[in-house]
């Protein structure tokens, strides 16, 4: 399960924050925390760089291996740096706002073999 969050480095979604000089440098490239039961299963190391494919989209994303991280369960900031991480969720946008619903969903991750 992908549950998407805020970063310390923005406050708002990426077309706001992107615009503040600076974010990308001090966020760096997208991760994706995993539980560290589920990442040993996985044969994933911190730092590889691993495939986050749900049945919408898939991304890449360097594995951050964490015990913050509930067991199944995966994290990752909304978009920042790139709108890649959108594409994992359902393209549906809230009718009131237009802004996507960045609800969680089933993802897989996969170690990107080199």
């Amino acid at each position: 399960m992908l549950a998407l969050g805020r970063s310390l480095y923005h406050s708002e979604t990426g077309p706001l924050a992107r615009n503040v000089s600076g974010l990308n440098t001090l966020r760096g490239p997208d991760t994706v925390e995993i539980n560290h039961e589920d990442a040993s299963a996985l044969e994933i190391q911190e730092g590889d760089v691993v495939n986050v494919i749900s049945r919408h989209g898939e991304t890449t994303a360097r594995a951050r291996v964490t015990g913050r991280s509930p067991k199944g369960a995966v994290f990752m900031a909304f978009p920042l740096v790139s709108d890649q991480t959108s594409l994992l969720n359902d393209p549906v946008v809230d009718p009131a706002f237009g802004l996507p619903r960045y609800m969680p969903c089933t993802v897989r991750i996969e170690k990107r073999r080199t």
